[in-house]
């Protein structure tokens, strides 16, 4: 029986640490393996924060794209407006679960629609915190 696994990364976004990133990428590029890589279309966040803007940063998405990695939309801003855990209770916090449906579905569409603006077509959703409402 022949084994799969997937790796994922979270939290990609311009001002994220790009020491550990370029780190990670080169070791995953030397086995030739694509990640998913949640991406944050509008980050707002400042925990994430590790370095200063990255100009280059849509480019570089681009780039893991163009080479097999799978993106996928992670949130819209990563800013957790809500103690509710959702449907997958490992966190009491979210940037969607509890809202409105009506704000769900507007927060991924203007997401999507700020990755596909930017020339990516993510291929997944990944909420911030896996939490999220049925």
């Amino acid at each position: 029986m022949r084994v799969h696994y997937l790796i994922r990364l979270d939290d990609a976004c311009p001002t994220m640490d790009k020491n550990k990133w370029e780190r990670i990428e080169f070791i995953l590029d030397q086995y030739k393996i694509c990640p998913m890589v949640g991406v944050i279309p509008f980050n707002q966040d400042i925990s994430l924060e590790r370095n200063e803007t990255d100009y280059n940063f849509w480019d570089k998405v681009k780039d893991w794209q163009n080479k097999g990695w799978k993106i996928a939309l992670h949130g819209y801003n990563h800013i957790y407006c809500s103690k509710n855990s959702g449907i997958n209770p490992v966190h009491k916090r979210s940037e969607f679960a509890g809202l409105p449906l009506d704000i769900q579905k507007k927060k991924i569409v203007d997401g999507e629609n700020i990755l596909l603006m930017k020339g990516i077509r993510p291929t997944y959703f990944f909420a911030p915190s896996h939490t999220f409402d049925d």
